[in-house]
């Protein structure tokens, strides 16, 4: 538990830093966007602290006392696991918001759209419950043990990574489907982006099935703890980390789009002709170009756009 607690901890300065980088650069963000960033923060601080208070119950308070770990501490422990499950739910409503946007690119996006959303609530109420029972049941050490508890955190747990592993496809799936209608210029943002989203399922995907079968195996141990404790600091530092980026990623698109393809003349080609405006090729606009080389003005997918979440 110390240890889980020292590790979230040091996620939770990699919050406020991020949080700290956010408001600054991007102050043009609309208003729900900004208030759910600084909800999120709040709610990781307040994780935070309550873990503390039982940490503090535990290590100094009842140092020594071994008939604590039976007893009923203080119930900051299960208001901390309601508070981690509103930060989950808020997270993946956001993705599956993102999603949703796509929905005028392809319809196909409404099927992950309504998953997410199922599962997301459906984890959310099984942790709501969950909390219920621990309070009901007197919460102590054992009572992770009993079977109803069990299951309604299982259910919670694998229904959270279902929800993150519907939102990583779904979001791989549209951006390698549209890779090479987005002209060449922004495929290696795609790529980028199509890195992150992968990175990011597989992050939380252990993170929630190593936090339920630590749980199953062993729920009187402890060793789902750490799992437990840095999830919501998980879910709050990867949605920082995409908003903060979008400063990045429109620069690197934009450098490539301004690239000025020049040739120079002939030396073969006679005097005369070389004079003629026709020596230098007009600088090509790369946002225009389709990979069979015609010139169009209609993109059909704009990743830079179509993924900004400043309009959330």
């Amino acid at each position: 538990m110390y240890w889980g607690f020292a590790l979230a901890t040091v996620l939770l300065g990699v919050t406020v830093i991020q949080g700290f980088i956010y408001f600054k650069n991007y102050d043009d963000d609309k208003a729900p966007l900004k208030l759910l960033v600084a909800l999120l923060i709040a709610l990781d601080i307040l994780s935070s602290a309550l873990m503390a208070h039982v940490i503090f119950y535990y290590m100094i308070e009842n140092y020594g006392n071994s008939s604590s770990l039976i007893s009923s501490p203080p119930g900051t422990f299960p208001v901390e696991w309601l508070v981690t499950a509103i930060v989950a739910f808020l997270t993946q409503i956001f993705y599956a918001s993102q999603i949703y946007k796509l929905r005028r690119h392809s319809h196909r996006c409404i099927v992950p759209f309504v998953a997410m959303i199922f599962f997301s609530v459906f984890a959310f109420l099984s942790n709501v419950v969950a909390t219920i029972l621990i309070i009901i049941l007197n919460y102590s050490k054992a009572v992770f043990s009993i079977t109803i508890l069990k299951s309604f955190t299982s259910i919670g747990n694998s229904f959270a990574a279902a929800s993150d592993i519907i939102a990583c496809c779904a979001l791989c799936f549209f951006l390698a489907s549209h890779r090479t209608d987005i002209g060449r210029n922004r495929i290696a943002l795609v790529d980028t982006l199509i890195f992150y989203t992968v990175n990011r399922g597989i992050l939380f995907c252990v993170a929630q099935l190593g936090n339920m079968i630590a749980y199953i195996l062993a729920p009187t141990m402890l060793y789902w703890v750490p799992f437990h404790l840095c999830l919501s600091k998980l879910y709050v530092n990867s949605l920082l980390a995409l908003l903060n980026s979008r400063h990045s990623l429109r620069g690197a698109a934009q450098d490539v789009s301004r690239m000025d393809f020049r040739v120079d003349p002939v030396p073969s080609i006679p005097l005369a002709v070389q004079k003629t405006r026709s020596s230098f090729i007009r600088p090509v606009d790369l946002r225009r170009l389709e990979d069979n080389g015609t010139v169009t003005d209609d993109v059909k997918f704009n990743p830079e756009a179509d993924l900004d979440s400043s309009h959330f």
